[in-house]
């Protein structure tokens, strides 16, 4: 496996913290090229990398803190960061296992910590063909969003997934999709889900991470951003999605603010934070955190 990132580094002090992937050679739609990388902030809109890190091989990360570690999440791998991120250990191997020790296969990973555990939600993977769309040839399929939580000892390597689907989204036709789930804390009590439908997103909401969630409808029109990634603030709520820019070309991320969670953001709401970076071809999969020890709901930058 892989040694990716410097023994030592320096403690990661500003107040957001966001994963994402790049792109440093074309075709950036395969994930074989995506790059992972860490950048903090303390206001949300301008990012830096965080220090010392180096990127390594990875698509659509997710990363959350817990006490004083980070831990970044691919389809595969963790990647925990000590310290609050001043000693990166190289990547490990993720495992999802069933209740009967059966490995499970799962995309699109996002991270919180309940009652001191990590829980994951993730899309269930389809094996052959994209795990957002349809098989070739359905009219309409049924995209399943399941939930596992942190086997004791494993320090968020290993996990057990829960029996029954979170949520279910019945999708039609090949333009169609649903994905890259993202469960954060509202303010003031209960959780938020965002799920990806294409360049748009849904919103949910449920009492606790089990559910059950109710639909609180399309977020943003089409060509807003899809791959969303949410977090409370004072303010209110702050998304980031992933973009296109229309000028370039060029994939990149971009947040928006709204004050009530699950009522719509108008696309002029959005704005730039990574534009096409440091002239790679794409930046994308935004995943933002708040760099505290945990996640409470009434708690905010």
């Amino acid at each position: 496996m892989m040694a990716a990132g410097p023994a030592k580094a320096a403690p990661v002090t500003g107040r957001l913290l966001l994963a994402y992937h790049a792109c440093d050679v074309a075709p950036c739609n395969d994930p074989r090229q995506h790059k992972v990388y860490v950048a903090s902030s303390g206001g949300g809109r301008r990012f830096e990398v965080v220090d010392g890190w180096e990127p390594y091989a990875g698509s659509v990360p997710d990363i959350i803190r817990r006490g004083d570690t980070l831990y970044v999440y691919t389809t595969t791998q963790v990647r925990r960061g000590l310290r609050v991120g001043d000693h990166w250990l190289a990547p490990e191997a993720l495992l999802l296992v069933d209740e009967q020790g059966n490995r499970v296969q799962g995309v699109d990973l996002s991270a919180i910590v309940v009652d001191g555990a990590l829980v994951l939600y993730f899309l269930e993977g389809q094996v052959g063909s994209d795990p957002a769309r349809c098989p070739v040839g359905s009219e309409s399929c049924t995209r399943r969003f399941r939930m596992a939580v942190e086997e004791p000892g494993s320090d968020g390597t290993r996990f057990r997934v829960r029996s029954e689907p979170v949520l279910e989204v019945t999708i039609k036709g090949q333009n169609d999709s649903a994905s890259d789930p993202d469960i954060f804390p509202l303010w003031g009590g209960g959780y938020g889900l965002l799920v990806s439908r294409g360049m748009s997103f849904d919103a949910f909401v449920a009492e606790s991470p089990d559910g059950p969630w109710t639909a609180r409808g399309s977020q943003v029109r089409q060509g807003g951003g899809g791959v969303p990634s949410g977090i409370a603030t004072r303010w209110g709520y702050w998304a980031y999605v992933s973009a296109r820019d229309r000028d370039t070309g060029i994939d990149g991320i971009r947040r928006a603010r709204f004050r009530e969670f699950g009522a719509g953001i108008d696309e002029a709401s959005f704005r730039w934070i990574y534009p096409g970076v440091w002239g790679r071809a794409s930046v994308s999969s935004p995943s933002i955190a708040l760099n505290q020890p945990g996640s409470p709901a009434k708690t905010s930058p």
